[in-house]
C-alpha cells in the first residue's frame, strides 16, 4: 500500500462530524466545541507547544480526501487546537482556553505535512496500532 504525503492547510481540513469522541454533531463549529467541551485543557496545552515549538515530526496526522475537502482521521486533538490556533474565537464558548490561546499573540498559518490517504487504504493503519 502506498500513501500520499502533501501539505495542506488547516482550513482545508475538516473534523470528523461522526468522531466516537462526541455526540453527532452538524457543523464544525460543533465539533470543534465538542471537542474543547471533552479535551479542553489538553487542547489548550497542546495548542500552546504547537505554537512554541511546532508539530511534532514523530506523529504525522492522517486526513481523508473526500469530494473536494478532506477529513481529519486521526489527529483530532492536534487539528483541534491548529484550528484554534488560526482562529481564537472557535475556542468562544470556553473563556479559560480563549484566555490561554490569546496570550500567544498571533495567529498560527502554517500546518505541515499531513499524510493524506483514502479511508479504505488507511485499515491496516489503524489496525496495526
Amino acid at each position: 500500500m502506498k500513501y500520499h504525503e502533501q501539505t495542506i492547510k488547516v482550513t482545508d481540513i475538516h473534523l470528523d462530524l461522526g468522531n466516537p469522541r462526541f455526540p453527532p454533531v452538524n457543523s464544525q463549529r460543533e465539533a470543534v466545541e465538542a471537542m474543547l467541551k471533552d479535551q479542553g485543557e489538553k487542547i489548550a496545552t497542546l495548542a500552546l507547544d504547537i505554537y512554541q515549538n511546532g508539530l511534532n515530526p514523530s506523529a504525522k496526522p492522517i486526513v481523508f480526501k473526500e469530494g473536494s475537502h478532506f477529513i481529519d482521521g486521526d489527529g483530532n486533538r492536534r487539528l483541534t487546537a491548529l484550528k484554534i490556533l488560526e482562529t481564537p474565537s472557535l475556542a468562544g464558548s470556553s473563556p479559560k482556553i480563549r484566555k490561554k490561546i490569546f496570550r500567544t499573540g498571533k495567529p498560527y498559518r502554517h500546518c505541515r505535512e499531513w499524510s493524506a490517504i483514502s479511508r479504505y487504504s488507511s485499515r491496516s493503519i489503524f489496525l496495526l496500532k
